[in-house]
């Protein structure tokens, strides 16, 4: 993010991404097997193909409730990503 200023200060984000965060307090999450790379140039540049631990029929009827973009982690998460939610007083919506 360029705030117009030199690149010795530091960059500061807008505060109206603070606030949409502090009003969602909520983390998707769900697990899932990475099994390819989806080199099609349509839409993302980087789309992980994986099957989904849990219930994908959930996820699939759901999805276009939080929007299309997700942030991926590797590795298995689920019991930090329990904790920082509970130490911030956020709710964890599993999506599978």
């Amino acid at each position: 993010m360029d705030t117009g200023k030199s690149s010795k200060e530091p960059k500061v984000i807008k505060v109206e991404l603070k606030l949409r965060i502090s009003l969602l307090s909520r983390i998707l999450f769900r697990r899932a097997k990475a099994v390819a790379n989806d080199l099609d140039d349509r839409a993302c540049r980087t789309k992980l193909c994986a099957e989904p631990v849990g219930d994908f029929e959930k996820l699939f009827r759901e999805w276009d409730q939080w929007g299309w973009h997700r942030v991926t982690f590797y590795g298995d998460l689920k019991e930090p990503v329990y904790a920082f939610a509970d130490a911030l007083g956020w709710k964890v919506v599993v999506e599978a």
